[in-house]
């Protein structure tokens, strides 16, 4: 047996007991990454964890952490790490194991965790649908969709914009952009969030209810699917449904298409949703930040670089080396863990001055919250565009408002609210 198929289990057993996790790791130079104040602050942990260096090996945890800037972006672009090995560790831990068949499928094949050769054919199948040009052309829609929402919302007092704006946003965006009619938007927001809970390992789960999720998913892509051979429409699923390989004639299988769309929804929703209310939180934090924004409006973009280098939508990223690799000074031996640390990546001294001040106006802050190499984000444009657009239209609408209720997600991995409510 694998340390880490004893590892993670542990690790969750742990972290659903607060009292053991105080006991275990109060005393550890790092803190307890599993206590509340951690996954409220998690930039604390990090200035400690980088004291001790770029590349560290912790005996407590079985793994490596990489935090240097460019030993993460060394690590991503290396043939020597791969992803889909944490995901058959997983599938034979508790309550993984007790998943169904799809569901299986579906972490099989969800594209940020595969890896060549599935991983390249799948990513060049769908970049041929999911293309600039396309993601361009739904800037009006997202205009839309975030001015229906606000207008939903009330005008002042205190504003749930969570559950009214940071999560259906991404949600309904998707949705549009696949051609996934309107009215099943409610039941899909409904099933992804139940699916998204096998993205992070801490998170509970009901594994019988996330098959019943992940069959519902199943059944609808695969009707609108047929729906679109049938009768072709100007959307992302009838663009998936007839890409072909120009070489060889390769098409998505059934099954790809149906775990694709789903790839599509849940990854996408999950880290959008996070750095669109993270952004909310700090901008209210700062407000000479937020104030700036509306002296310099055309800072917006460059805004969004620095809100994702400020609070990454995804924290860590694990992987596992299939061969020795050199990082950092370090020789990593294969068959090792690393948890490359995006958040001690975008704090790292070497790469930016004064990296936990948040500065809208900082020149090419070069965040690496979407990955890079071979995993580089295939939504990064997407997301970026539903931050721009939607975080200014809020602002616009609720001007210097203030934090009411904010609670955060106990989340080793992703970096998002459980709870977000505003007062304008």
């Amino acid at each position: 047996m694998r340390a880490e198929q004893i590892l993670f289990p542990l690790i969750r057993f742990v972290g659903e007991r607060p009292r053991l996790a105080a006991l275990l790791l109060a005393r550890d130079r790092w803190g307890n990454p599993l206590s509340p104040e951690a996954f409220a602050d998690p930039y604390a942990f990090t200035e400690l964890a980088q004291n001790d260096g770029d590349v560290v090996y912790r005996r407590l945890y079985q793994q490596w952490f990489v935090h240097g800037y460019d030993e993460i972006r060394e690590a991503l672009a290396s043939d020597a790490l791969d992803t889909s090995s944490q995901v058959e560790t997983l599938l034979v831990t508790r309550p993984y194991n007790r998943l169904g068949p799809h569901s299986r499928f579906f972490l099989r094949h969800l594209l940020p965790l595969t890896d060549p050769p599935l991983h390249p054919r799948l990513r060049s199948l769908v970049h041929r649908a999911f293309t600039p040009r396309r993601v361009a052309e739904l800037e009006p829609a997202v205009e839309r969709l975030t001015a229906e929402l606000l207008d939903a919302l009330p005008r002042h007092g205190p504003i749930d914009v969570r559950n009214g704006f940071t999560v259906p946003l991404p949600i309904n965006v998707i949705a549009a952009l696949l051609g996934i009619p309107a009215e099943h938007w409610g039941d899909v927001r409904r099933w992804t969030g139940e699916v998204v809970r096998l993205l992070d390992p801490l998170m509970r789960f009901d594994p019988a209810t996330v098959d019943r999720a992940v069959e519902s998913l199943n059944d609808l892509y695969a009707d609108l699917a047929a729906e679109r051979r049938r009768r072709p429409t100007d959307d992302l699923l009838t663009a998936l449904v007839e890409v072909e390989d120009e070489s060889g004639g390769d098409r998505l299988t059934g099954e790809e298409l149906v775990a694709m769309v789903m790839t599509l929804m849940g990854a996408g929703f999950e880290t959008t949703s996070g750095l669109l209310g993270s952004s909310i939180v700090h901008l209210a934090d700062h407000p000479d930040q937020r104030r700036l924004l509306r002296e310099q409006p055309d800072l917006w973009p460059n805004a969004v670089e620095e809100l994702l280098r400020f609070d990454t939508p995804v924290k860590v990223l694990p992987r596992g080396t299939t061969a020795p690799i050199e990082l950092g000074g370090e020789h990593i031996p294969a068959g090792s863990n690393l948890i490359l640390s995006l958040m001690n990546g975008h704090r790292d001294p070497d790469q930016y001055d004064d990296p936990y001040e948040l500065r809208l106006d900082r020149p090419d802050p070069r965040p690496i919250a979407f990955g890079h190499g071979a995993h580089y984000c295939i939504g990064a444009a997407l997301a970026r565009m539903e931050a721009r657009i939607g975080l200014r239209a809020l602002l616009d609408r609720y001007g210097d408002y203030t934090i009411e209720r904010l609670a955060w997600r106990p989340s080793m991995n992703l970096r998002n609210q459980t709870e977000l409510v505003i007062r304008a």
